[in-house]
């Protein structure tokens, strides 16, 4: 229906009916239009005006109390042409007599995130709300029926209300509640959408330039909040932007990686300063700073800004966010360029890499095997924020401790876990100033770790922790001496027996001082010192350590029931139970037994496991373990070795000999599979043995001039010697269990080789002269690993790993 005069109206007469709602489909092309509603005589809410050019709108009227009788929809054309066109008049009630309560649908469109074909079919999900109409209340267990308008523009799932794009136009969906007999009236809301099929504007290929010339020219700037482009006059170029509210912003989508920012602008207000906010992103969604530009100066002043950060390499927009903090002055912007993305180069930094001993830093930049090098103290040409890669090589046997970059932020440090021989790579971003990157090892100790059970009785001369607890877990044992107490160190039980690193025990023995008998508690591993337990004071819970002993050191020690240890000072001093307070994590002593139980826990004196040593064809090895006593086996002579006008066997080590921990030997057996035994006789030293050795691979030690027991470079199994390894008789790596000879430079023969020593020592028993030939060390002796590092008696099938080799068997 058309309507072309001035207040058309449109009325029916609804009796036996309670009226709640009035819905009119209208469209229009022209502006001032507008529709009312009435009922009876009284006007249903405001007049609604009807936009320019809308189409197919839903204009909606609604009672808050019920009506009946007449109903008038009311046009208005003041232009009084046909340019009103009504598709549709829906007016909602409820009989006569109907205890029906009238229902409104709403829509909520926020779920739809995409209305352009060109960005996927997925636009998002619609969703309904029924309420009563009349009280507001929402309608329970409601549920609403979606249909589509037109399926060849989109469709909605009918229970979901997901939204699938098809094709360009214009869609109405409409939310359908059924309602309940008897209960609620059923109604149903409408949700115009428009879908269109857009690709998004070219990029600006870089390099961007506007030169604020005119309005027009900035068809490559994608976004503009706040004032539009054109609305500072063309008589202000080449300021042609105005920007006068924080977020206004104006943003470009550029082909590639931007590269430095300059931006011209004018201050249009007073003094305060305000700042443009470079920001980047990938996506132009989601949006980082850059880096801040401060603008400040007098009214009309002109400032050129430029940015001095790099953009990162996946950025393709770039967003001028205007920040008007303080009051800060309005701008107008003007001419913009993007440079191509060229690397900031530094040339006015020093890297300056320390090389302590045993530590190599190796600092490089870029990828491939002719990744650049940054070489020590040179000066650098680098990009500022480049990802500079420290590669570590630390010396066997030592252990990194700190790796120190000063000059990044506030002196960062970073502080690596300590592994034994660790090897690491740790990354910094080169900053636009000096450098220097320092790391410091120290050699690696492995922590040994003792086991120990509950002590039913004390032996004199055994070791023993003291602890609380004696459940499987967790359990606090004994520690360092504190100025007054004891603090204690978690531990762990299993199966009833402890482990904890050694340190913590203490050797018991029976003590008489005076008149006082019992035991001593001798602490032999305090870092403070050596030192006997004893009760402190008689006004305070002291326990503490002294050299010398006395009556407050000997204690009564009594186990009783479940092995709860009686500890109890037999001194003066009164506060003498020894006992372990919970709440402070403690060790100390008490005037009564007011605190946690303490127990004792006997050491488990380990058995070191026998060594198994092959002797090659050639008819020597070396042999060195500085933790256990070895029984010679049949077969073998072990001997040391000593200098006087000539080196000579000092002394023989034969079969059920022991040789004592600690002493480097050469070995002298046919060729074959040796096993020496562990024992606890300790063995007759030699103390003018000049051999040497390591329990690990380690740098030797002890000498002047260090040789190895090896062949010749031709390998002659007749040219068993003592040969320079490194060129004058330096130090070298010697391998784990081995021995060497190091020789002082004190003995008279010496002066029997006026030419200095000699790169190769025959064997006292060798006719060879002297050969000087450098050689690379021949191991004489083969050591047999498996993959788990276990040492092995001999090769097994599958993988070994025989004198650092790895041999398929």
């Amino acid at each position: 229906m058309q309507w072309t005069g001035i207040n058309s109206d449109l009325t029916t007469t609804i009796t036996d009916a309670t009226i709640t709602e009035v819905k009119v489909v209208a469209s229009t092309n022209q502006s001032g239009c507008s529709i009312s509603a009435y009922a009876g005589n009284t006007q249903i809410g405001s007049s609604l005006s009807m936009s320019k050019n809308s189409t197919n709108i839903t204009y909606t009227f609604s009672l808050t109390t019920g009506a009946s009788g007449q109903i008038k929809v009311s046009l208005n054309n003041p232009a009084g042409k046909k340019s009103i066109w009504v598709k549709s008049i829906t007016v909602t009630y409820t009989p006569a007599g109907s205890s029906a309560v009238a229902t409104t649908t709403t829509i909520d469109a926020s779920g739809i995130t995409n209305t352009n074909l060109y960005d996927g079919t997925a636009a998002g999900t619609l969703s309904a709300s029924v309420t009563e109409t009349v009280s507001g209340n929402a309608v329970s267990g409601a549920t609403v029926t979606w249909s589509s308008s037109n399926t060849g523009v989109a469709t909605i799932d009918a229970s979901t209300g997901a939204v699938t794009l098809v094709g360009a136009g214009n869609v109405k969906f409409t939310a359908a509640y059924a309602g309940v007999e008897d209960q609620y009236i059923g109604s149903s809301a409408e949700y115009n959408m428009t879908v269109t099929n857009t690709a998004p504007a070219a990029p600006a290929t870089l390099p961007f330039v506007w030169d604020g010339g005119t309005s027009t020219a900035l068809l490559a700037v994608q976004g503009v909040t706040g004032n539009s482009l054109g609305d500072y006059a063309e008589a202000n170029a080449p300021y042609l932007v105005k920007l006068d509210n924080t977020g206004d912003y104006i943003q470009v989508w550029t082909n590639e990686r931007p590269g430095i920012v300059t931006i011209d602008v004018k201050m249009l207000g007073g003094a305060n300063p305000s700042s443009i906010i470079v920001q980047e992103s990938a996506d132009g969604e989601n949006f980082t700073n850059l880096q801040t530009l401060t603008i400040s100066g007098t009214q009309n002043s002109e400032l050129a800004l430029e940015t001095s950060r790099e953009f990162a390499e996946t950025s393709r927009y770039v967003r001028l966010y205007f920040n008007k903090d303080n009051n800060g002055s309005n701008i107008g912007v003007g001419p913009i360029s993007i440079d191509t993305y060229a690397p900031i180069v530094l040339d006015d930094y020093t890297l300056t890499i320390a090389n302590p001993e045993n530590v190599t830093i190796t600092a490089t930049y870029g990828e491939g095997e002719d990744a650049p090098v940054l070489q020590n103290g040179e000066n650098g040409e680098v990009e500022e924020g480049t990802e500079v890669m420290i590669a570590l090589t630390i010396a066997s046997g030592y252990v990194l401790e700190s790796l120190t970059i000063a000059g990044v932020g506030e002196g960062q440090t970073i502080t690596p876990v300590p592994v034994p021989n660790a090897e690491g790579v740790y990354t910094f971003n080169m900053p636009a100033f000096n450098v220097t990157i320092s790391a410091t090892v120290t050699e690696y100790v492995a922590p040994v770790t003792a086991t120990y059970t509950l002590a039913t009785s004390i032996t004199s001369g055994k070791r023993y922790v003291i602890a609380s607890g004696k459940e499987d877990g967790t359990i606090q044992v004994m520690g360092d001496q504190a100025n007054n107490n004891r603090p204690a160190v978690a531990a762990t039980i299993t199966d009833g027996v402890l482990s904890v690193s050694e340190g913590y025990e203490f050797v018991i023995e029976s003590a008489t001082v005076g008149s006082a008998s019992g035991f001593s508690i001798l602490d032999e591993n305090d870092p403070s010192g050596a030192g006997y337990l004893y009760a402190a004071s008689s006004s305070s819970n002291y326990l503490r350590t002294q050299a010398e002993n006395n009556a407050n050191g000997i204690w009564a020690i009594t186990i009783g029931d479940g092995g709860v240890a009686s500890i109890v000072a037999q001194g003066t001093n009164t506060r003498k139970v020894m006992q372990y307070n919970s709440t402070n994590t403690l060790f100390s002593c008490y005037g009564e037994a007011s605190q946690a139980a303490v127990y004792l826990f006997e050491k488990v004196e380990a058995t070191p496991d026998p060594v198994t040593i092959r002797i090659s064809s050639v008819g020597y090895g070396t042999l060195y373990y500085g933790d256990r006593n070895l029984v010679v086996p049949q077969g073998v002579t072990a001997s040391t070795y000593k200098v006087t006008n000539k080196l000579e066997v000092s002394k023989t080590y034969g079969k059920d000999d022991v040789i004592p921990a600690g002493t480097a030997v050469v070995l002298q057996a046919a060729a074959g599979d040796y096993t020496f035994n562990p024992t606890t006789d300790a063995g007759t030293p030699d103390e003018a043995n000049l051999l040497k050795g390591s329990d690990v691979a380690k740098e030797t030690t002890g000498g002047t001039y260090y040789y190895a027991l090896t062949l010749n470079k031709a390998k002659d199994p007749n040219s068993v010697g003592f040969y320079w390894m490194v060129e004058g008789g330096g130090a070298f790596q010697n391998g784990a269990h081995k021995a060497y000879l190091a020789l002082p430079n004190t003995f008279a023969w010496y002066a029997e080789h006026p030419n200095g020593v000699k790169g190769y020592i025959a064997l006292p028993d060798d006719d060879a002269t002297g050969i000087e030939n450098l050689n690379a060390n021949v191991n004489l002796n083969e050591n047999i690993y498996n993959l788990a590092g276990q040492r092995l008696q001999k090769m097994q099938k599958g993988i070994n790993i025989v004198n650092g080799k790895k041999i398929l068997k």
